[in-house]
C-alpha cells in the first residue's frame, strides 16, 4: 500500500512538474511575442499614423489645419493611378494618370519647400518637424508609384519579347506557306506587328517614367536629409534628441 501511494505521489509530482514547465514555456512565448510586437511598433512609429498624430498635436492650433491638409494631399497622390488600374483601362490612359501623379508630386514638393522657408526663418521647431515628415511621406509615395511603374515596364517588356518570338515564328511559316493559308498568316503577322509596335512605344514611356520617378525619389530624399540636418543643428538639445530618435529608427530616408 505504501508502494502504491509512493507511486501515486511520484506521478502527481511528475504531472505538477510538467504543468509548471508548460506554464513557463507559454509565458516565455507570450513575452517573446509582446517583445516582438513592441519592437515592430517602435519601428513603424515613424512614418505611421501615430507619429503623424503626435506631430499634429504638437503644433500650435492655428497650424494644424494647414498641416492636416498637406498630409491629406500627400495621401491622395496615387488615387488616379489606382482607380485606372482597377478599371483595367488602356495603357495610354495609365500613362496619363502617371503624368498627373508626377505633377501632383511636384506641386506637393513646392508646397513643402515654401512652408519650409517660412518655418525655417521663424525658427518653428514643431512646424519644421512636420515638414520633415511631409518630405519623407512624399518620397515614400513617389517610391511606391515608381515600383508600380516598374512592374508595368517589366510586364510590357515580357509581352514585347513574347510577341517578337511569335513574329519570328510567323515569318518562318509565311516563307513555307502558299495560297489562302499564306494570306491568313500574313494578316496575323501584320496585326501582331501593330500590337508589338504599340506595346514597344508604351514600354518606352514606362521606362522613361521609371527613370524620372527614381530621380524624384533621390531629389526628395536629399530634401528630407537637408531638413533633418537643419533641425538637428539649429534647435539645440531638443533638435539633437529628435535626431537621435530618428537615427535609432533608421527610417529617415526612403530606399531608392
Amino acid at each position: 500500500m505504501d508502494l502504491i501511494q509512493l507511486l501515486e505521489n511520484n506521478n502527481a509530482i511528475l504531472i505538477l512538474v510538467i504543468i509548471i514547465i508548460v506554464v513557463i514555456i507559454l509565458v516565455r512565448i507570450s513575452k517573446s511575442k509582446h517583445s516582438k510586437h513592441s519592437k515592430d511598433a517602435s519601428k513603424s512609429n515613424f512614418g505611421g499614423q501615430a507619429y503623424q498624430k503626435n506631430i499634429l498635436e504638437s503644433l500650435p492650433y492655428d497650424d494644424r489645419l494647414d498641416y492636416t491638409n498637406l498630409y491629406n494631399k500627400l495621401n491622395r497622390i496615387h488615387n488616379d493611378y489606382s482607380d485606372i488600374r482597377k478599371k483595367a483601362l488602356l495603357d495610354y490612359q495609365i500613362t496619363e494618370a502617371i503624368d498627373s501623379i508626377q505633377a501632383k508630386a511636384f506641386d506637393s514638393r513646392i508646397h513643402i519647400e515654401n512652408y519650409w522657408k517660412n518655418c525655417k526663418q521663424k525658427e518653428k521647431f514643431y512646424q519644421c518637424i512636420g515638414l520633415h515628415y511631409a518630405s519623407f511621406t512624399l518620397a515614400n509615395k513617389i517610391k511606391r508609384e515608381q515600383e508600380n511603374i516598374r512592374k508595368e515596364f517589366v510586364r510590357l517588356k515580357k509581352e514585347c519579347d513574347r510577341m517578337s518570338m511569335e513574329i519570328n515564328k510567323l515569318n518562318k511559316q509565311i516563307d513555307n506557306a502558299k495560297g489562302t493559308y499564306r494570306y491568313t498568316l500574313m494578316q496575323q503577322h501584320k496585326e501582331l506587328c501593330n500590337q508589338h509596335q504599340r506595346a514597344s512605344k508604351i514600354k518606352g514611356i514606362f521606362g522613361s517614367r521609371n527613370t524620372q520617378f527614381l530621380n524624384m525619389v533621390k531629389e526628395q530624399n536629399n530634401k528630407t536629409r537637408e531638413y533633418r540636418e537643419y533641425i538637428i543643428n539649429n534647435f539645440g538639445i531638443k533638435g539633437k534628441q529628435w535626431g537621435e530618435k530618428l537615427k535609432n529608427r533608421k527610417l529617415d530616408l526612403v530606399q531608392e
